[in-house]
């Protein structure tokens, strides 16, 4: 009956699931972990463990469920801080569901509040978001505008998770802009900083997207060679319900397919669709 201290326990599981990129059992310890707090009455300590939970949310179960969760920080956000770090939460949700609109918006509304507080990093977390929505509108120029400003706060005093965000979402910009030399070495800089984090689902995204980036230029070897990356990365980290596995598979069907290779590439759709 302690539940603070379990739930205490619960988020270090969680933690140390995220490091071995176990992305299932981090959600599973990350709500043992905000049902203790709640049963405990920390209010605020539910409320944080739910805004940690989100990003693996959306990973493993879906955006639908990720903003169940988000809209319910939003009714019970107490300080301005708390609705900051909410609608940062919402901004993601929605630009990973393409709402661009909802997440332009929140971003923007999390970003006027970060600054009121001069809390650099939440800044950080609204801006790079801000920036990704504004990429989904086609202003890439804003978007780039908006997200590199932070560049030498990331390097000088950012953590690797902090660096792999923005490497990972400066290449979506110059990708939306069509600057795809660029994005591929961006891309780099991010793989590295996910490789070195040992975030084996971070790292199978970041190499999906390199793959499409190199058939963009033409490389199709290539992109086939990374889609069976990404591949190989997701196997390893098991079978989850949000959409990484599934574009995973669509991606190795689509590359697979301009090398020829035509039973794999069908096979791979297939599984797609199962997953989607």
């Amino acid at each position: 009956g302690l539940w603070r201290q379990a739930a205490t326990f619960n988020l270090r599981a969680a933690d140390a699931a995220r490091r071995a990129s176990r992305r299932i059992e981090e959600v599973e310890q990350r709500n043992f972990a905000i049902s203790g707090f709640d049963r405990a009455g920390d209010v605020e300590a539910a409320f944080d463990a739910r805004c940690a939970s989100v990003e693996s949310l959306i990973l493993v179960r879906g955006v639908e469920q990720a903003q169940t969760v988000i809209e319910g920080m939003l009714a019970t956000a107490r300080t301005d801080a708390q609705r900051a770090a909410a609608l940062t939460a919402r901004a993601n949700a929605s630009l990973m569901a393409a709402d661009h609109v909802t997440g332009v918006a929140s971003a923007r509304e999390a970003l006027a509040l970060a600054d009121g507080l001069r809390q650099p990093w939440l800044r950080f977390d609204a801006g790079r978001l801000l920036a990704i929505g504004l990429s989904q509108q086609g202003r890439t120029d804003e978007a780039e505008a908006v997200l590199t400003p932070f560049e030498p706060m990331v390097e000088a005093e950012g953590t690797l998770e902090q660096r792999d965000h923005y490497w990972s979402d400066l290449a979506y910009v110059l990708n939306s802009a069509r600057r795809l030399r660029r994005t591929a070495h961006t891309l780099s800089r991010a793989i590295e900083c996910a490789r070195e984090l040992g975030d084996l689902a971070e790292l199978a995204m970041l190499t999906t997207n390199l793959a499409t980036v190199y058939g963009n230029l033409g490389h199709i070897d290539q992109a086939y060679e990374h889609a069976l990356r990404a591949r190989a990365l997701q196997v390893e980290i098991g079978r989850t319900d949000g959409p990484t596995a599934g574009v995973i598979e669509a991606h190795v069907g689509l590359y697979g397919a301009a090398r020829g290779y035509y039973t794999i590439s069908l096979e791979a759709f297939h599984n797609a669709l199962e997953l989607f």
